[in-house]
């Protein structure tokens, strides 16, 4: 064979295995594309040079390392994602701008916020010095910082203020030396704030209304004993005033029982068929004297077919005593008038009782069933009870599953309301 023939064949040969190794380096080039861009391809069954099957062994099981550590990288995100979703605690992480990067619905809850707010600094989203001192402490000294602080919360017209336990701990790598960001975890302890401190104003309450009787008692038993005894119509007079301020004390304790015993539901319900009509006429008898004496107008007025419910008579009898009693104190001695009502529907029944008193500031509206608190102005001790008749009234609805309130315009009287289910529930 001529050497020119020779020459043309193996430059054809050549060309053709370039073409073919430029075939295998684009199919190299192309699932290299694949994994930079996420979607891990795989390689079909390679075919050629030692060289080409090699590369794609070794791209193949690069392309299935891949996408196992994205397939756990989407389960621990789906884990995280359904753990914080079920926490009612709320959760925030930042990095190290205190730029927030993962809010949980918790906390969107919390602070009503409309949006998510990633992308924003701690004091954009919450507008609170207290929480960006706190986050800036945990970044700069890499320890954690629990810290209780009040916090705005709400948008628009509605903020309200609330009181949080923050927990925060910075994010620093093994290797690091500096917080990468932190996770604050929120807890809202507002309530348990709040039962705090109805508690010790119970107990500031319980001691100044005991000690007040009993200073008076004291005072009165060393005058008689110093001599004032000898003078009977002093005598008389300090053992009266004695007697009244004893019963007090034993209201007082009676109430506190009462109370102790609704709340820890140790005594359980007695139910039984109950018309509150006639118990409101009993109730009525039992006022009758005072009625008269301060010339008090009293009216009821019931929708026809009102019906009997389940209840507890003897607590029915005391919530409605308490009620007629205290609209009764506070109406205007010979003017008075006191309007009791009572309709139905479905869900059960209500009774309002409406008395034409001096009303209620609207500032102390919202406390009137806390135990001993009084309004000052129209309400004190001179007119009697124990400051713990509405309270009792409070348990004893709740008690029966329903539910209590009030309505009052200052200088136009008040209207106190309650509403009982046609088949109430024992206390828990």
């Amino acid at each position: 064979m001529e050497p020119w023939i020779l020459a043309a064949v193996a430059l054809a040969a050549l060309l053709v295995a370039g073409v073919s190794t430029l075939k295998r380096w684009n199919q190299v080039r192309a699932h290299l594309a694949g994994i930079a861009e996420g979607r891990h391809p795989r390689m079909l069954a390679p075919h050629g040079p030692d060289w080409f099957r090699d590369t794609a062994r070794d791209l193949n099981r690069i392309s299935e390392l891949l996408a196992a550590r994205d397939r756990q990288a989407a389960a621990e995100g789906d884990n995280l994602r359904a753990i914080l979703g079920a926490m009612v605690e709320g959760v925030l992480i930042t990095d190290a701008s205190q730029r927030v990067r993962v809010v949980n619905g918790a906390l969107i809850r919390m602070f009503d916020l409309s949006t998510p707010p990633s992308d924003r600094t701690v004091m954009e989203v919450f507008r609170s010095h207290d929480l960006h001192a706190a986050v800036s402490d945990a970044l700069a000294q890499r320890e954690p910082q629990t810290r209780v602080m009040r916090i705005e919360t709400g948008t628009g017209s509605t903020y309200s203020t609330h009181d949080f336990e923050v927990s925060i701990s910075p994010l620093v790598p093994d290797s690091g030396t500096r917080a990468e960001g932190v996770i604050a975890v929120f807890h809202d302890i507002t309530e348990l704030k709040t039962q705090e401190r109805l508690r010790q104003e119970l107990v500031a309450n319980v001691s100044h209304e005991l000690r007040t009787p009993l200073s008076i008692v004291h005072g009165y038993v060393e005058t008689l004993l110093d001599g004032a005894i000898e003078d009977r119509p002093t005598a008389e007079r300090f053992l009266k005033v004695m007697h009244r301020h004893g019963e007090r004390l034993n209201l007082i304790i009676e109430d506190l029982l009462t109370l102790s015993r609704l709340d820890s539901g140790t005594t359980p319900l007695a139910l039984e068929p109950v018309d509150l009509r006639e118990s409101i006429t009993t109730v009525l008898d039992r006022l009758e004297s005072n009625i008269r004496t301060r010339a008090t107008t009293v009216t009821t007025r019931f929708t026809d077919d009102f019906p009997t419910i389940s209840a507890d008579p003897h607590r029915i009898d005391q919530l409605l005593f308490n009620l007629l009693d205290n609209a009764l104190k506070y109406t205007p001695a010979e003017s008075g008038t006191i309007a009791i009502e009572g309709s139905h529907d479905a869900n059960g029944v209500e009774i309002r009782i409406t008395d034409n008193g001096p009303g209620i500031p609207l500032e102390d509206q919202p406390r009137l069933f806390e135990r001993f608190y009084r309004v000052h102005k129209h309400r004190n001790r001179d007119a009697g009870g124990t400051g713990l008749g509405l309270s009792i009234v409070k348990h004893i609805v709740a008690a029966h599953g329903g539910e209590v309130g009030l309505r009052s315009i200052p200088g136009q009287g008040a209207t106190f309301w309650f509403r009982l289910p046609g088949t109430p529930r024992d206390p828990a």
